[in-house]
């Protein structure tokens, strides 16, 4: 139970026990968001529990669609609406997709780039955006990178990407996993570029935007009807570009080389 803002909520979370304190995670122009509380949903994702508070005189969306854990972008996208002068209790869960591709098996920081704007507005105009906060819970400092070992498959220009393995899912499609770490200064959208299997080209996507001095985590799927219409029977010998785009201008910062991503 939480008495104060300097009582510690401990709640069990994946195999170990992480607690965090009360603490108010944004307090601009009338919108106050606090952390009330760490734990664990149905479905055994870690989710940070929170108290949204809309004190103007407005309908507002509040939210933060950018997140971050232990370094890692998320693929997280949490938002509320909240009526004028109202308050409602929420959680941010933490995907339990990338925490599990990434190897995060304990969580210590988790940053927040939280938004609002107008619920009823057409223009979607923000009345802020990318207010940041660093909230850490009590595994701060506890923190394994299970990356560190992967293979690597390109390094260069502040960009460095590891080859994280590969999977056939229930429908058979297939996923190709990759890091990659941004030290170029800017933040990065990356496309795929140029992908091809045994030499023959195909067509595929990932989405992924990566904050300066963060890691985040790829995904390529192969889907199983596009495969078997290129009569691609099995997947070997795959390459590709990644185009990295400024996320600010959209100006391009650099295009990789070829990099060959090992299938198991």
């Amino acid at each position: 139970m939480v008495t104060s803002e300097d009582t510690t909520v401990e709640e069990e979370a994946s195999a170990s026990y992480t607690s965090i304190k009360e603490q108010v995670l944004l307090d601009k122009d009338g919108v106050k968001v606090t952390a009330t509380g760490y734990s664990v949903n149905e479905y055994d994702e870690d989710q940070i529990e929170v108290t949204v508070e809309n004190n103007t005189d407005k309908d507002l969306k509040i939210g933060s669609e950018k997140i971050v854990i232990n370094g890692y972008m998320d693929w997280v996208f949490w938002g509320v609406d909240v009526a004028a002068g109202k308050k409602c209790n929420s959680c941010v869960t933490l995907s339990d997709d990338t925490t599990k591709i990434a190897g995060i098996t304990n969580i210590g920081t988790v940053e927040f780039y939280f938004w609002a704007e107008e619920k009823d507005k057409d223009s979607y105009e923000d009345i802020f955006k990318d207010e940041y906060y660093k909230l850490e819970t009590s595994q701060v400092g506890e923190e394994v990178d299970a990356n560190t070992d992967k293979q690597e498959i390109y390094s260069a220009d502040g960009i460095r990407i590891t080859a994280l393995g590969n999977e056939t899912d229930e429908y058979g499609n297939t996923n190709l996993y990759f890091c990659m770490e941004n030290n170029t200064g800017k933040n990065v959208y990356i496309n795929l570029e140029d992908m091809s299997i045994d030499g023959l080209m195909f067509n595929a996507y990932v989405t992924l935007t990566v904050f300066d001095s963060r890691k985040g985590i790829g995904v390529i799927t192969l889907y199983k009807d596009d495969l078997e219409e290129s009569k691609i029977r099995e997947i070997k010998n795959v390459e590709f570009k990644l185009e990295m785009e400024d996320t600010d201008t959209m100006d391009d910062i650099l295009t990789t080389d070829v990099i060959k991503f090992p299938v198991e």
